[in-house]
């Protein structure tokens, strides 16, 4: 693991590198004993691919991005689902990490709801969940396990803190697996 986390601070570096220098392609790949790193930025942020010696890897996207393909299918997203940013990993031994926040224009009961209702209905088994409203605004934060996931999390906002757009809700999900 401590590889993953060096591959991706080059990562990082490589995406500042890039914005100060640039490329003919606009990627840049970086190859070391490690593992190898490759930075594609676009116009609202980048993404970042890692890998190791011995098969561990993954991806990071800033500012948008999509689902990462090793986020499970029965986990429920809304249908207007605008991914923000994810990130996923792993370390070639099968235990991965991923994780995915987005905004969705439903509103904060309606995706209480979803997954109070849908975590369970996919097979997951509740191992917390709960609600504050801090100042006004409202978290519904949930904890499962099951179908392979350890230590699931997912929360969800009434308000979005990454605009001032505040017809949409936050939703995050971060998800370990075994």
């Amino acid at each position: 693991m401590r590889r993953t986390a060096v591959l991706v601070m080059l990562g990082a570096l490589a995406i500042v590198a890039l914005a100060a220098c640039g490329s003919d392609d606009g990627k840049i790949s970086i190859d070391t004993p490690e593992g190898n790193v490759e930075v594609d930025p676009d116009g609202n942020g980048g993404s970042v691919e890692f890998s190791g010696p011995d098969g561990e890897g993954g991806s990071v996207n800033i500012g948008g991005g999509e689902v990462p393909d090793d986020f499970p299918d029965d986990i429920p997203l809304p249908d207007d689902f605008e991914v923000t940013s994810s990130v996923s990993g792993g370390d070639g031994d099968g235990i991965a990490a991923a994780s995915v926040t987005g905004l969705s224009g439903e509103s904060f009961d309606d995706l209480v709801s979803m997954y109070e209702d849908g975590i369970p209905d996919a097979g997951y088994d509740v191992t917390s969940s709960g609600s504050t409203n801090v100042n006004g605004s409202d978290t519904f934060t949930m904890g499962f396990d099951g179908n392979g996931v350890d230590g699931g999390a997912l929360s969800v906002s009434s308000d979005d803190y990454l605009s001032d757009d505040s017809d949409k809700r936050l939703i995050t999900i971060t998800l370990g697996t075994n």
